[in-house]
């Protein structure tokens, strides 16, 4: 985490602002203070400040406009209010176009410290998050990634390291995840990323007729066959090949599918002929392959075959900070597709997006956009033009202040983390799998949430 923020103190009276800066200096990050609004605004465009601490009434401009202008020099940079009991209203007012937070004076010096950890911490996240995406722009630029949440960088990660080589990948997700983005995001990452990536959804072939679509055929091979046709190995050869709903394969045809990964020999349907096939192998499920073992429904030795590099994504009701970025992206992607201005979401409307449970995940979540987009007249969208199924959270969004439905998503959370961890004696390891996420994002929401992190691990 980035240790010494760049802090912009403003305040008319001399004696306040060298107090504050002189207490946040001794916290560890580097200020400047200024009296006047225009100056600090000129200082603004010839040095980066990652906050900035300013009264809301000065003389020569209002606090409003001074945020405004703020926004518009750097969009980045966090803004935290001084006001007096008296201008409350205002500064609820700049939150609305933009201010982190306010604080009444005198100033609580512990609530300060502890509001510019947490801007340290979304400074870093968003540092990593640029730095992740240009590496990406090098290395894909035709794969869209989007995230910042720990959870999923992490799998992007591992996904990174996992492009290099050419073990088999197995990816776990639950519908509407993204598992076929990433898979395209291993093959262009890799060294095989000029060759084809080819796709089968294991799911959407007759059972009579897999066989053929994996191996290909030769003429007469079976009723219907007027013509030899090559297969998807075939296909694939020198590249990926990317086996979603793999959960969905025909017992019969996994130990043909088992062979070709271990030796790359396979035969078309028909023919004696063996061929080689250079693949590599990424396959994609949204059901627990273990539970299937378990039960014979699927082979113990294909599952280890496919499962050499597992990456499980995080569903998207488990990363609700990645979705002011799926809109915004996909908002401005509809726009451009169709030459009309891209439409905002209101800040309420927001709120009962990340609250909803989106069970099918980010693909849920862009159909709604598209709809949204064509069906909504304005150019702000609000609670009212959100679907029926909304209905219970646009409920919860009217009734609530600005803080509480947050609360209620946090409490959630908190009660099931403690459900989990009791069901498992505290073992972190068992209790981020009954919650379908990984341990680094259990113990991340733990400390985000304040609850005890000595539990044990498995």
């Amino acid at each position: 985490m980035i240790k010494h923020l760049s802090i912009l103190v403003v305040d008319d009276d001399l004696r306040q602002a060298d107090l504050l800066a002189e207490a946040v200096t001794r916290m560890g990050h580097r200020t400047r203070t200024s009296q006047e609004p225009e100056q600090a605004l000129e200082l603004m465009k010839s040095q980066s400040f990652h906050l900035v601490i300013t009264d809301l009434r000065m003389p020569g401009m209002d606090g409003l406009s001074f945020l405004r202008q703020v926004k518009e020099l750097d969009p980045d940079a966090e803004v935290l209010l001084v006001t007096a009991f008296a201008s409350v209203g205002s500064a609820v007012e700049a939150i609305k176009i933009g201010a982190l937070d306010y604080f009444e004076k005198p100033v609580n010096l512990a609530w300060l410290e502890a509001k510019i950890k947490a801007i340290a911490e979304k400074v870093t996240l968003k540092n990593e998050n640029r730095q992740l995406k240009a590496e990406l722009a090098r290395a894909v630029p035709q794969v869209k990634i989007i995230g910042k949440h720990p959870a999923f960088l992490e799998v992007l990660d591992q996904a990174g390291k996992a492009a290099r080589s050419d073990a088999s990948v197995l990816i776990q997700g639950e519908s509407g995840t993204g598992k076929e983005i990433l898979a395209r995001f291993l093959h262009s990452a890799s060294q095989r990323s000029r060759a084809p990536f080819v796709a089968v959804n294991c799911g959407a072939i007759p059972e009579n007729l897999v066989e053929s679509e994996f191996f290909g055929h030769v003429r007469g091979a079976f009723t219907g066959a007027d013509k030899a046709r090559p297969g998807r190995v075939e296909d694939a050869d020198g590249g990926t090949l990317f086996l979603d709903e793999i959960a969905e394969l025909p017992l019969s045809l996994q130990p043909k599918l088992l062979r070709v990964i271990q030796s790359g020999e396979f035969c078309r349907v028909g023919a004696n002929k063996v061929q080689i096939a250079d693949i590599r192998w990424v396959a994609a499920t949204n059901r627990d392959l273990t539970e299937m073992v378990k039960k014979g429904s699927f082979r113990e030795d294909l599952f280890y075959r496919l499962a050499v590099i597992p990456l499980k994504l995080p569903s998207l009701r488990s990363r609700i900070e990645d979705i002011p970025l799926f809109v915004s992206a996909k908002m401005y992607k509809m726009a451009a597709q169709y030459g009309a201005p891209a439409k905002e979401f209101s800040k309420r409307s927001m709120q009962a997006l990340q609250a909803y449970a989106w069970p099918g995940n980010v693909r849920e979540l862009e159909n709604l956009i598209e709809r949204l987009f064509f069906l909504v007249p304005d150019q702000m969208i609000d609670l009212n033009d959100l679907p029926q199924e909304f209905g219970d959270f646009v409920e919860q969004v009217e009734k609530a202040d600005p803080n509480s439905l947050q609360e209620k998503v946090n409490k959630l959370e908190k009660q099931c983390i403690f459900e989990a961890l009791k069901v498992s004696n505290g073992n972190q390891s068992e209790a981020a799998r009954e919650l379908g996420i990984n341990e680094r994002t259990l113990r991340y929401k733990m400390k985000k949430l304040g609850l005890p992190s000595a539990t044990s691990s498995g």
